[in-house]
């Protein structure tokens, strides 16, 4: 009995693309669920980080928690342009559009799936942000310097932080690399370099 085709591209990224009839509509669904998991973990770090000021002026806090939501709209548009950036560097860095096998939006499909293992590692940051607030007190008085600490409280976790970026972004780069290779019809050794490049551009972003 043939094995059934894969539903996602984690483990088998190039059979997926090869048999999928249309990979957009999932992979858009990965990506959400990104932006979903990204917005709920600045949401954590900010209220923890509001809860733990000391003594705030009047009205503060409540400022303070209505800013939250307009920066993760701002990063969802933010990440929305990202995800058609990294479509269009695996796209147009496969060859001159007279030579590819692959459309824009097959592209734009596996960029989106791209995101998945930043979806499922979600529950880990979130541990590593509790753990980094238990330890947190703030003298916070206005919404950049909020702003500021949220973001790096998203970041910290010291070498478990390292580590689990490091395995996302490979895993990232695994399935960027044979996903392209397959929609596209690229060598594996270019679709891998292309993947590479946005893999290292993601560490530069996480770490400098």
């Amino acid at each position: 009995m043939p094995d059934s085709p894969p539903r996602t591209p984690l483990v088998k990224p190039k059979r997926y693309f090869d048999e999928a009839d249309d990979p957009l509509p999932r992979g858009l669904a990965a990506f959400a669920l990104y932006l979903i998991g990204t917005s709920f973990l600045m949401y954590t770090a900010v209220r923890g980080v509001v809860q733990r000021i000391q003594s705030p002026p009047v009205g503060l806090k409540r400022h303070l928690m209505n800013r939250v939501f307009e920066w993760i709209l701002l990063s969802a548009i933010l990440g929305c342009i990202v995800l058609l950036g990294i479509a269009a560097i695996l796209h147009y860095g496969s060859g001159p559009p007279r030579m590819q096998g692959g459309e824009f939006h097959e592209a734009v499909a596996v960029a989106a799936w791209g995101y998945a293992p930043n979806a499922l590692s979600v529950p880990f940051s979130y541990l590593l942000i509790r753990r980094k607030l238990d330890e947190f007190e703030s003298s916070i008085t206005s919404p950049e310097a909020l702003q500021a600490q949220a973001e790096a409280m998203q970041s910290s976790g010291g070498s478990l932080h390292i580590v689990l970026s490091l395995a996302v972004i490979i895993w990232s780069v695994y399935i960027l690399g044979h996903g392209i290779h397959s929609t596209h019809g690229i060598n594996l050794q270019d679709g891998l370099v292309l993947a590479g490049f946005i893999g290292l551009f993601a560490f530069l972003w996480n770490f400098i």
